[in-house]
């Protein structure tokens, strides 16, 4: 169904056949083949369509505010009766792909997710490997100190037919608490220009070179912190016992203002360690060459 019906709102090609195909044309007079219609008619036609296939549907109050504000199917002034058909007939497709994409909902706060099994078990991994990571350690609040808020964030990953492939939950420090000079120092970190991703693919094709594309997966997971900061344990993760403790971090954490920067330096010392040269011009670009071999490195930090 989804080979049928995505290629209706993403643009592309579709298999399916009007539904004038499988119907002889009708004898009308030359005077009215190509008289367009009002735009009134068209739309009040619309509308008599949409409310049909709502109630047949069910569809959720949103979802039917979606599709009339989004006014994928507005005609334009100058289509046919013929034309507005197959309009409507690509509303009702991509009303059902929508509403087949609804199944389950991403969550926006903890109290929602904990009675979700799927919801708690990614949240439980997330923070398994946060531990793992040796991001921070457990300690009473000094004197004097302040400790930053976290919250959880969920995200559905879904595959091209819109089924569900993973969840997604991130810990995320609320840097907006974070003050200049207590808590954090410097947050620029460097990324590269789209003008060099194009020039190395440019080069790429021209000497045939072979080109790898990755993703690090919770990469500021990763970078050093040296400022003294301090967050509350997560929700749903709480010591048992040491409920009045907070958690001194080691490493950053998503959302910290620091987090980029941090991230940066720690790539760019393993890189450099390598071998790599980083190129005067472009801080997020790094060579090594080995006899005949040539490596070239784009960092990209979002």
């Amino acid at each position: 169904m989804y080979d049928t019906l995505l290629p209706l709102f993403f643009g592309g090609p579709s298999h399916v056949e009007p539904v004038e195909a499988h119907v002889q044309p009708m004898q009308v007079s030359n005077e009215s083949t190509d008289q367009p219609i009002s735009d009134a008619d068209v739309h009040d036609a619309l509308d008599e369509e949409r409310t049909e296939i709502e109630e047949s549907r069910t569809l959720p109050k949103w979802l039917v505010q979606t599709l009339r504000d989004s006014k994928l199917d507005a005609p334009l002034s100058t289509r046919t009766r013929s034309g507005s058909h197959d309009a409507s007939y690509a509303s009702d497709c991509y009303a059902l792909a929508v509403s087949s994409l609804c199944d389950e909902e991403e969550f926006v706060t903890f109290d929602e997710a904990q009675n979700s099994e799927n919801w708690m078990a990614t949240m439980s991994s997330e923070f398994d490997a946060i531990v793992k990571n040796g991001t921070w350690s457990l300690c009473d609040l000094p004197s004097g100190k302040k400790a930053i808020g976290t919250k959880w964030v969920y995200k559905l990953k879904r595959k091209p037919d819109g089924s569900i492939d993973r969840y997604k939950a991130r810990l995320v420090a609320k840097g907006y608490a974070q003050e200049k000079g207590i808590d954090f120092d410097e947050t620029f970190a460097p990324t590269c220009r789209m003008t060099t991703i194009r020039s190395m693919c440019a080069l790429a094709a021209h000497h045939g070179w072979n080109v790898h594309q990755l993703d690090i997966k919770t990469a500021f997971l990763n970078g050093d912190l040296h400022e003294e900061v301090y967050v509350m344990q997560p929700r749903g993760f709480v010591q048992k016992g040491q409920e009045n403790k907070v958690c001194r971090l080691k490493k950053a954490l998503y959302g910290l203002k620091q987090a980029p920067r941090a991230w940066y330096e720690k790539i760019d010392a393993y890189l450099v360690a390598q071998g790599f040269r980083n190129s005067p011009t472009e801080s997020t670009l790094y060579v090594k060459r080995e006899g005949d071999v040539l490596l070239i490195f784009v960092l990209y930090v979002e």
